[in-house]
């Protein structure tokens, strides 16, 4: 997608919802722009490769499966159960890998 064409598709769906709404989409969107591009290169990561213990990658790929990965209605709001999909697995990746 272009960049014209993801903005005419954000513009027809946002005249579709209410005042409300749009004030809060411009909310997540002064968010994401203040919070700037974080990240690190790949060859960066590079030094965490093996890391994870293949029991804890287990775990991760069950949670997903078991739900993490379906899409709600209401994806733009964080659900319980996402949440404590994330808490587990942040968790679990803190106690095993040495962040930081």
């Amino acid at each position: 997608m272009t960049f014209a064409e993801i903005e005419t598709e954000i513009h027809r769906h946002l005249q579709r919802l209410p005042i409300e709404q749009q004030r809060h989409i411009l909310e997540i969107v002064r968010a994401l722009v203040a919070a700037g591009v974080r990240g690190v290169p790949g060859p960066g990561l590079l030094r965490f490769a093996g890391m994870i213990e293949p029991r804890d990658i287990a775990a991760m790929t069950q949670a997903i499966q078991d739900g993490c990965e379906k899409v709600h209605g209401n994806d733009w709001q964080t659900s319980a159960r996402h949440q404590h999909c994330y808490s587990a697995l942040r968790q679990r990746l803190c106690r095993t890998a040495p962040f930081g």
